[in-house]
């Protein structure tokens, strides 16, 4: 049992940077084990900083194995770049996280990198996350086969309606919803189990809710909070170990119980 959620010396790859939900992921596989986790963003990344000394020690050492690789996901230049340089420094890669949460008035924009960069990202690492599964050992969890794992983020406006005109951002949303259980049923075959997870409100940066407006906004979510970053780790770490070698196209909703009353 003490290895069922382990994610030791598995080699991540997470596709959205350090940003919003990014840094939880990032830090949350490192923490849990990760010998090292690529992030790819075509922004530059930021390692997180604290106030309290011994924390920031703490944090130094989990960005040790955090590793930024600069490219555009949208584009297949960026992809190429992106698998190039990964190939040529891992023989594999254990876990894809596709965290593409982005947002604006822009139709083509938002689909091409919310939607479109996922799956051809996911289409074009199947070899490295193939390599990564020993497929002719065992057929069950207790023999310690190892799966490769893809992991999808998409939001709740992907699940109701959002309460705004926001029709690309909820489509791509809904849409990396139903690609994943289509990869999922194509993918087992080779050993990789795909899922994914939807969020709701978490508190992604200090500012990311006024403290004027928390009581407010959080009056909204049946939990009466937001999320923390905990709760977005443990269900990433289900899903990326062997706890969850059986959960093929599983969706896990963790938003605090806001897409049960919408809609």
């Amino acid at each position: 049992m003490s290895t069922l959620f382990s994610l030791d010396n598995r080699v991540a790859l997470l596709t959205c940077g350090l940003t919003g939900y990014g840094w939880m992921i990032a830090e949350g596989l490192a923490e849990q084990g990760a010998k090292r986790v690529y992030v790819a963003d075509k922004e530059p990344c930021t390692p997180r900083t604290v106030l309290d000394e011994e924390e920031q020690s703490q944090l130094d050492e989990i960005y040790k194995k955090i590793i930024h690789i600069q490219c555009d996901i949208t584009t297949e230049e960026g992809r190429e770049k992106l698998f190039c340089e990964i190939s040529a420094l891992e023989p594999s890669i254990n876990i894809l996280v596709n965290s593409s949460l982005y947002n604006s008035e822009g139709w083509e924009e938002v689909i091409k990198y919310n939607l479109e960069a996922p799956i051809k990202i996911t289409e074009k690492f199947l070899p490295l996350l193939k390599a990564s599964t020993n497929p002719d050992e065992g057929t069950s969890i207790s023999t310690e086969q190892m799966y490769g794992k893809v992991i999808n983020i998409s939001t709740v406006d992907g699940i109701n309606p959002p309460q705004v005109a926001n029709f690309a951002f909820s489509s791509s949303n809904a849409g990396i919803n139903h690609a994943s259980k289509s990869f999922a049923v194509q993918y087992i075959r080779h050993k990789i189990v795909v899922s994914s997870i939807t969020v709701g409100l978490f508190n992604t940066t200090p500012n990311e809710v006024n403290p004027a407006n928390r009581l407010q906004v959080t009056q909204r979510i049946p939990a009466k909070r937001l999320g923390h970053k905990d709760d977005i780790v443990a269900a990433i770490t289900y899903l990326a170990s062997r706890a969850g070698d059986y959960c093929v196209g599983t969706h896990i909703v963790v938003d605090g119980g806001v897409s049960e009353i919408r809609g």
